[in-house]
C-alpha cells in the first residue's frame, strides 16, 4: 500500500521532502558532557534531539527502574546554545498522565522522538504499551509551541486495524514541503519490518507505506537526499545494517541491500551533511560498543569510518545524531543505561584529526 493508494481526496501535487540548509560549523570544535538526570531513574535510554526556534536544542529520553517498568517516564532538558550548557531535567510525561489523556490503561512507555517543523512547532512521538512487551506498542503524539514549557494532551495515532498495536517509533520524523510530516515507524509483531507514516500538518494520519520487503529490519533512519529522494538505513535482526532507497518521496522503496558494515542488532541514526554526504552513527562491533561515525559519498552504499568514540568496554548504544542549523553535530547516546552522554563536534574537527 502506498500513500497515493490511501489518499482518497482526489489529485494532489507530488510529495516533496523539505531539505534543511546548515552552515559548515566554522573552526574545529569538540565538547562532551552528560545530560542532567532526575532522581529515581536508575536506568535511562533512547534519547532524541531537535532544534528549537532560536537555536537551542531540546533532548528527550525515557528513564525508570528498568525498561518496561511501570515507573518509566519521559524526561526532557534544553541545551542553551549561547551558554553551552544543559538546563535541568524535567518530567515530560508519565504513564498516568498519558492514560488520562488517551483514556486507556497504560502499562509503560518509551522511545520518544522529536521533530520541530517549519512552522516552529515541536512534535513528540512516543511508544506506549498496555499489555505485554513492545509488540503491543502504540504511537502517541503531543505538540508544543513554546519550546517544551507546555504540551498538548497526548493523542493515540491509529496506525494498525488489529487493535492498533505492534507499531513503534524510534527515529526522527521530517517534513514535506506542503507542511505534512513523514514519520518513520516499524511493525514489531510476529514479523518485523519498517514503515513510513504520512501525517497531515495537524498530525492526522493520511496513510502508511509498509516496507515489507525489508522483513527482519526495523527502526528505519530515513534521510532525505533530494526533493523526492531518500535513503533508509535500518538495524537488522540478523545483525548488520540494511539500506533501502526511494525516488518517489517515500511512496515506493527498492529492495533491501545488506551493507558491508559490522554492526549488532541495535539502533543507528544517519544525517545528511551540508555537502550532501551522509553521516551514520552506529556500533562498529558485534556488541553495543565501539560507537563510531562513518561517512558515505555515494548515497549510503559505501562507508568510511572516520571516528570511534573511545569509551572502552560497556554498552554505548542507541545514538541520536542531529545536525543543527549552525553546522554543529550533536550526538547523544545511552551510556551503560546509567546516563545520556552528549557530544558536540563539527566537520572541521573531523578534518583536523590526525
Amino acid at each position: 500500500m502506498t500513500l497515493a493508494a490511501v489518499k482518497s481526496l482526489g489529485p494532489r501535487p507530488p510529495l516533496e521532502f523539505a531539505l534543511a540548509h546548515q552552515d559548515d560549523g566554522g573552526a574545529p570544535f569538540y565538547k562532551e558532557q552528560f545530560l542532567p538526570l532526575p532522581k529515581d531513574t536508575p536506568q535511562v535510554h533512547s534519547s532524541t534531539l531537535t532544534e528549537l526556534p532560536g537555536g537551542n536544542i531540546l533532548a528527550a529520553w525515557y528513564g525508570g527502574t528498568h525498561e518496561l517498568a511501570t515507573d518509566t517516564a519521559l524526561y526532557d532538558a534544553t541545551f542553551d546554545r549561547a551558554a553551552g550548557q544543559w538546563g535541568p531535567a524535567r518530567l515530560l510525561v508519565n504513564r498516568e498522565q498519558t492514560a488520562r489523556e488517551v483514556h486507556r490503561y497504560i502499562k509503560t512507555l518509551g522511545n520518544p522522538t522529536l521533530l520541530t517543523d517549519p512552522q516552529g512547532r515541536t512534535w513528540l512521538f512516543y511508544v506506549t504499551t498496555s499489555v505485554g512487551g513492545w509488540s503491543s506498542g502504540a504511537v502517541n503524539v503531543k505538540m508544543t509551541c513554546d519550546g517544551g514549557q507546555s504540551w498538548t494532551a497526548a493523542r493515540r495515532l491509529v496506525l494498525n486495524p488489529m487493535l492498533n498495536m505492534t507499531t513503534l517509533v524510534r527515529t526522527p520524523a521530517f517534513a514535506y514541503t506542503d507542511g505534512s510530516i513523514a514519520l518513520p515507524t516499524y511493525h514489531q509483531g510476529v514479523s518485523k519490518f519498517p514503515e513510513l507514516v504520512h501525517l497531515g500538518p495537524s498530525g492526522e494520519v493520511l496513510g502508511k507505506v509498509r516496507m515489507q520487503q525489508a522483513r527482519g529490519s526495523l527502526q528505519p533512519s530515513i534521510v532525505a537526499t533530494g526533493p523526492a529522494e531518500a535513503v533508509a538505513l535500518m538495524r537488522n535482526m540478523g545483525k548488520g545494517i540494511t539500506l533501502m532507497t526511494t525516488t518517489t518521496a517515500g511512496e515506493d522503496w527498492t529492495k533491501p541491500v545488506r551493507l558491508n558494515l559490522t554492526a549488532p542488532n541495535s539502533s543507528l541514526m544517519a544525517v545528511r551533511l551540508p555537502d550532501g554526504r551522509l553521516m551514520l552513527a552506529f556500533n562498529n562491533s558485534t556488541r553495543r560498543m565501539n560507537l563510531s561515525v562513518a561517512i558515505s559519498s555515494d548515497g549510503g552504499r559505501q562507508w568510511e569510518i572516520v571516528h570511534e568514540f573511545p569509551e572502552g568496554t560497556g554498552a554505548f548504544s542507541y545514538p541520536c545524531l542531529f545536525l543543527a542549523s549552525d553546522g554543529m553535530l550533536h550526538l547523544t547516546y545511552s551510556w551503560n543505561r546509567l546516563g545520556i552522554k552528549h557530544i558536540m563536534f563539527n566537520l572541521a574537527w573531523l578534518r583536523a584529526k590526525p
